[in-house]
């Protein structure tokens, strides 16, 4: 290791990030968790105990799913189960493809649902139905789901949906605060994808979420909770969004709150949800991978989240008190931070995380950073994330790019673009949210 050459350090956080991303691809997820033998089914879990599925007992074998990965998971499940699945369909982000024998793949939209959201969330819904007692439906959920697979509540349209996500997005609400509202107005999510099921179900989930809740993973479609009116009224509260939301949005969660369930009948079914992958698969890789390397590591347990410029004050705070570790020094981390939508520039949360990092190390040497998407897409862009040290600090400057106007119009997509600091991977077929790598040497 050459820790006095910047550019072998940048070859070096790029690689610990394709690390990360490659110890979450489906296909490797898959190896670790699921075996066959002897027709026996076995999946073991990060968050459940192993069971055996015994697939004579079953006469057919349906797979549904839905998210950003599901066709990685597809193609995955194929190449595991080959011939014995009698048929299927994903829903994937429109260009997130692989090719697949047996199961259908439907592409939508994300982070806003549109037209295919909706058909697809139908077709699913028909297979899952009409599938018997002894038939076996086997679930792929990965981030992203909860906009591909979109069913509203009668008197809910889908532009009110659109409208609704678009909102929620702009205004800094997290994760769990959307997913909260997208329950309470889906026919699908809160345990709706397998409210009138028969079969036994299996869900294969890669979370996407700060505590890997089951709940809030996709919103839930397998996970049987009731619509949570008066939290969703609550964030709507919080975030002062009244003037902004449809009408019959409003006025549908206000009838609703405290009042009714979702799911007035609990299915009684064989369901099970295992949990495959997560943000802390990727860290822990990464941490792995760098000390193969021949770096310190530390591992920042906290997750980062939070309206990015809070979250990129409390990251550097945290990076700061390392002063005392040996370098050189691998320091990784994880989670989803949140962008309030001021200005018309192009970006994503991880390349506003890094611009507005340039403030706390534009004076500082030894240092670079890197944070980025594992699906490979930042926002509405074609890059994962950014990296920033004290030479694009030094190239910015020298073009007369002042990073605050940038930031200033959440534009910070042109900004790294034009001093040639964008992580650009295309899309991972995976998502296990967030990673930041910080190297100090």
């Amino acid at each position: 290791m050459n820790i006095n050459n910047i550019e072998s350090i940048r070859e070096d956080i790029q690689y610990l990030f394709k690390k990360g991303i490659e110890s979450v691809l489906p296909e490797n997820l898959f190896k670790n968790y699921l075996s066959l033998s002897n027709n026996i089914l076995q999946i073991n879990s990060i968050n459940h105990a192993p069971r055996c599925y015994d697939l004579n007992l079953y006469k057919n074998i349906y797979v549904v799913g839905a998210g950003k990965a599901s066709t990685s998971m597809a193609k995955a499940l194929e190449n595991l189960l080959l011939e014995k699945i009698t048929k299927g369909i994903i829903v994937t982000k429109y260009g997130f493809l692989e090719n697949l024998n047996k199961i259908k793949i439907i592409e939508a939209a994300h982070p806003v649902p549109d037209d295919n959201s909706v058909l697809a969330a139908k077709e699913i819904l028909s297979i899952v139905n009409s599938a018997g007692k002894d038939d076996l439906i086997i679930n792929l959920i990965s981030g992203g789901a909860s906009s591909l697979l979109t069913l509203p509540v009668d008197g809910i349209s889908l532009n009110d949906k659109i409208k609704t996500t678009t909102v929620l997005l702009n205004n800094e609400a997290s994760i769990h605060e959307i997913n909260t509202i997208r329950k309470c107005l889906s026919q699908i999510k809160g345990g709706g994808l397998i409210a009138r099921s028969q079969a036994t179900f299996v869900s294969l989930i890669i979370s996407d979420v700060i505590g890997d809740d089951i709940n809030i993973i996709a919103s839930g479609p397998t996970s049987v909770s009731f619509p949570d009116y008066s939290s969703a009224v609550k964030i709507i509260n919080k975030y002062n969004l009244y003037d902004l939301l449809p009408d019959t949005v409003i006025s549908y969660l206000n009838n609703k709150c405290n009042t009714g369930a979702f799911i007035e009948n609990i299915p009684q079914i064989d369901n099970e949800n295992f949990l495959i992958g997560n943000n802390d698969t990727a860290i822990n890789e990464i941490i792995n991978s760098a000390e193969k390397k021949g770096y310190n590591t530390y591992k920042i347990d906290k997750k980062i989240k939070g309206e990015v410029k809070t979250a990129a004050e409390e990251y550097f705070k945290i990076i700061s008190n390392l002063s005392d570790y040996e370098k050189p020094l691998c320091v990784v981390s994880g989670g989803e931070t949140t962008v309030k939508i001021i200005g018309n520039g192009l970006g994503g949360r991880n390349q506003e995380f890094c611009l507005t990092l340039i403030d706390y190390i534009k004076n500082k040497e030894n240092i670079i950073i890197l944070s980025g998407g594992t699906d490979g897409n930042d926002g509405p862009t074609d890059a994962a994330g950014a990296v920033i040290d004290s030479e694009c600090i030094f190239e910015a400057e020298s073009k007369n790019l002042e990073h605050k106007s940038f930031l200033s119009n959440n534009d910070s997509y042109t900004f790294f673009k034009k001093i040639n600091s964008l992580i650009i991977t295309g899309p991972t077929l995976t998502n296990v949210m967030d990673v930041q790598i910080t190297i100090l040497y």
